[in-house]
């Protein structure tokens, strides 16, 4: 198995090191050649408007959308913002691979971030998560399943072939989440 990780802007090398921390073989990826060689992908929290805007300017759009057919994505933060099938504003062009709505900042700005712990569905131990500009998901369709609430609010969402989350789990130690994903591209 080998995961990309979308390296055109935002905190890519943090999930660099939780995959080596798993002994999952990773490289970054940059454009449509070096996606097709992976078996999933990782689109890091960063600057949504920046990610998004390096997207087309590559010519990945495309390419991600159609990847995402047969691969799965796993979007923190950001990523998962570029992910959306719907934005609050027009600052980002969405993919639509997962059908959630998001508001940007929701849990707010930078200066506001903080971490939680949060109950995970799929362990019995608490993840401790980081949220920095984290944005809010409103689930738009009856085939996406949410692994994590926080204040009644999803966000740990999950479809058949793809994860977001609404925080960053590469800050920190705990690589529960990274795990699962990577048990979701085995499937």
């Amino acid at each position: 198995m080998l995961v990309g990780i979308l390296a055109l802007q935002g905190d890519y090398f943090l999930h660099m090191q939780a995959l080596d921390k798993l002994n999952v073989k990773h490289i970054l990826v940059r454009d449509s050649k070096s996606l097709y060689k992976t078996d999933g992908l990782i689109i890091p929290g960063g600057e949504s408007t920046v990610i998004s805007k390096m997207i087309y300017r590559n010519n990945m759009n495309n390419d991600l959308i159609k990847y995402a057919k047969s691969n799965s994505i796993y979007g923190t933060c950001a990523g998962a913002i570029v992910m959306s099938s719907k934005i609050n504003d027009y600052i980002v062009k969405p993919l639509k691979i997962i059908n959630v709505q998001v508001m940007r900042n929701f849990w707010g700005r930078q200066i506001h971030s903080f971490s939680e712990n949060i109950k995970l569905s799929f362990t019995k131990k608490y993840f401790n998560a980081t949220f920095i500009r984290a944005p809010k998901f409103k689930i738009l369709s009856n085939d996406l399943t949410i692994l994590s609430n926080m204040e009644n609010e999803p966000i740990l969402i999950r479809n058949k072939k793809h994860l977001i989350s609404s925080f960053h789990p590469e800050i920190g130690n705990d690589l529960s989440i990274h795990e699962y994903f990577v048990k979701m591209i085995d499937k």
